[in-house]
């Protein structure tokens, strides 16, 4: 990976500041390696690795006006993905708590007992959370998360950033998953996020 030279990162972050997606797709493509081998070292999950890298990318663009002002880009992205690897695993910390304490609260669903689950019911929620979504948003879900799109497929058919699919379907996950744990009771939220792992 080529180290971009200290004049040239200043004028990229520099355009990146003003919204210019070509300078920020540029950043991205020289630090995604880096920023992935930083994080599988300190989480030793892939998964979890290119989830940090999702987003601290987002959140590079969503702070892009403040860029301009970073004096070391590669401290400020060391710093970025230290905290979102501590954010990560203390959220992993508390689903695996909230697990446990599912389980010692013994609210296992027995096979034979499964059936009183409403497929049905959790079929039209989670239809009703999805009209909620805006249309880009619904276009978005529906390829990526119903069709099996990839996030760089799904934004060549919609022409779109691969970064604003992902910020679309952050935004949808968390509408959905709102809109569900809001009308369903404790036991249904549990159920609901184990199955959408």
């Amino acid at each position: 990976m080529k180290k971009i030279k200290d004049y040239e990162e200043k004028k990229l972050l520099k355009e990146l500041s003003l919204g210019n997606s070509i300078a920020f797709e540029t950043i991205f493509d020289r630090y995604q390696g880096l920023v992935y081998s930083f994080a599988k070292r300190l989480t030793r999950s892939d998964s979890l690795s290119e989830e940090i890298v999702q987003e601290v990318f987002i959140r590079i663009w969503m702070g892009r006006k403040k860029m301009v002002e970073v004096q070391n880009f590669g401290a400020y992205l060391n710093r970025a993905v230290r905290n979102q690897v501590y954010n990560a695993l203390r959220q992993l910390a508390i689903r695996e708590k909230a697990r446990e304490q599912m389980q010692q609260d013994v609210f296992f669903i027995e096979e034979e007992d499964a059936g009183y689950i409403d497929q049905e019911a959790l079929e039209n929620l989670l239809k009703k959370a999805i009209d909620r979504l805006t249309p880009q948003q619904k276009k978005v879900y529906n390829l990526c998360y119903q069709e099996g799109y990839k996030y760089q497929d799904a934004a060549k058919k919609l022409n779109i950033s691969s970064l604003t699919v992902h910020s679309h379907m952050k935004i949808a996950l968390k509408t959905i998953r709102t809109y569900i744990g809001a009308r369903i009771d404790a036991v249904f939220v549990l159920l609901f996020a184990f199955l959408r792992k």
